[in-house]
């Protein structure tokens, strides 16, 4: 397992998904206060890349308006991968959102919901963004 980076905490999510192509250990990393408002990122296709770390040290930095506490998914590849997103990795992650958005199955989005359901009990909170 790869070590979180610098700053950031991370656990394994056990899910219970029941697609054979979906692990059933998913790295999941944190950064931001406790008790903040939970929010999970995504990475894209292209792996979760410095930029998408970036995102998640922005959004859990106290400001005017507050923090979040992230957590982080992670797919496949490791923390600071940086590739390019290909035009069919775009096509896979609209497809997902889709299914998403429209209470569609497919294996990403039930491993997707359980998470959140985890981070939802983990943080106390009855909506996660």
């Amino acid at each position: 397992m790869t070590d979180p980076p610098p700053g950031f905490d991370r656990f394994v999510f056990q899910t219970t998904n029941r697609y054979p192509a979906v692990r059933s250990e998913i790295p999941v990393y944190t950064i931001g206060p406790a008790g903040a408002p939970p929010v999970v990122l995504m990475h894209e296709l292209s792996g979760l890349s410095t930029s998408c770390l970036h995102l998640a040290e922005e959004l859990a930095t106290p400001d005017s308006e507050g923090a979040f506490q992230v957590y982080l998914p992670m797919f496949f590849g490791s923390p600071g991968m940086d590739k390019k997103l290909s035009l069919r990795g775009l096509w896979c992650m609209r497809r997902e959102m889709h299914f998403l958005a429209s209470n569609r199955t497919s294996p990403i989005t039930d491993l997707l919901r359980e998470l959140v359901a985890d981070v939802a009990a983990r943080s106390s909170r009855d909506r996660v963004g």
